[in-house]
């Protein structure tokens, strides 16, 4: 099949976008932060991203018949974007910067640029709403690929003569079984950071690399012949987070890799991304831009 672009309503207008070409099927949900919701390979039907948080099991996972609540709508989603912050919150000249940041947690508008069988073209916007900073989406998927394109627009929208702000940025996904096993590897700039363990054995990590020159952040499981690749401008989201736990106990098995602008250190968010000079800054009526994009492939 081609290009196929189709908005289902779920409850009152929570709306659930799907973009499909003939190898991979997208679901976003904009009023959820803008969250990535899902990417499946059509051939087999393997989903990517890990649905709801096996270690927060009060969590759920959005169902067309079962509205979340407003608190649960911004909780952690399968795949969301921090911005302005990354780490813990903090207040920066009386602005509050949520934990993760707050994008993530109001709904984002969309409008369908192009929707034919050569391409689909979306864009999703959004205002935080505790600081002025505004970031603007645009979403192309083109017949034939297995990759979705991304323009990210970060903004300043205050008054003339407001205050110069700070600003953190990164992507953060969540992966689980079975994607994750053992094997599993955690590559950053073509280099094998963390071969995952066995689900045995607890493991608890946290901690960044520079993305590198060729801005190649993958998630690749050698047995399932599957693999996750962020390409993010690594001059702009200069650093990449590892994480993982694994928790036998608890049935929990789950990490990430999270391209950002700032690094783990021993004291996190935008008043440590500020001390160790990672914080970027945005004057009202300014603007970067980020380019980046997600490719899949399942064997």
């Amino acid at each position: 099949m081609s290009c196929q672009l189709t908005v289902e309503t779920w409850w009152e207008d929570f709306k659930v976008i799907t973009l499909e070409n003939e190898l991979i099927e997208v679901v976003l949900m904009p009023q959820r932060g803008g969250e990535i919701h899902q990417i499946r390979w059509k051939n087999n039907g393997f989903d990517f991203l890990c649905e709801g948080r096996p270690d927060m099991p009060d969590i759920r996972v959005p169902e067309p018949n079962t509205p979340l609540t407003p608190a649960e709508n911004a909780a952690f989603s399968n795949f969301y974007t921090m911005f302005p912050n990354a780490g813990p919150q903090q207040s920066y000249l009386g602005y509050q910067y949520e934990f993760h940041g707050d994008i993530r947690s109001v709904g984002w508008e969309y409008q369908i640029w192009s929707n034919d069988e050569a391409k689909i073209i979306l864009e999703l916007k959004a205002t935080c709403k505790e600081l002025p900073f505004q970031l603007k989406r645009t979403v192309t998927l083109e017949h034939g690929s297995s990759s979705l394109d991304f323009k990210d627009e970060l903004s300043h929208v205050g008054q003339v003569g407001g205050d110069r702000l700070p600003f953190i940025y990164g992507f953060h996904p969540y992966f689980s079984i079975p994607f994750l096993a053992q094997g599993t590897q955690f590559r950053v700039d073509g280099q094998t950071l963390f071969e995952l363990p066995s689900r045995e054995e607890a493991v608890s990590k946290l901690f960044s690399v520079e993305t590198g020159p060729t801005g190649l952040v993958e998630v690749y499981n050698p047995t399932l012949k599957t693999t996750f690749r962020l390409k993010v401008d690594g001059a702009f989201l200069k650093h990449t987070w590892l994480w993982f736990v694994s928790r036998p106990d608890k049935n929990v098995y789950l990490g990430a890799l999270i391209p950002c602008t700032n690094f783990i250190s021993g004291q996190d968010g935008i008043n440590a991304a500020i001390a160790n000079d990672t914080a970027l800054w945005l004057e009202p009526g300014q603007s970067r831009s980020s380019d980046w994009q997600i490719e899949v492939e399942a064997g």
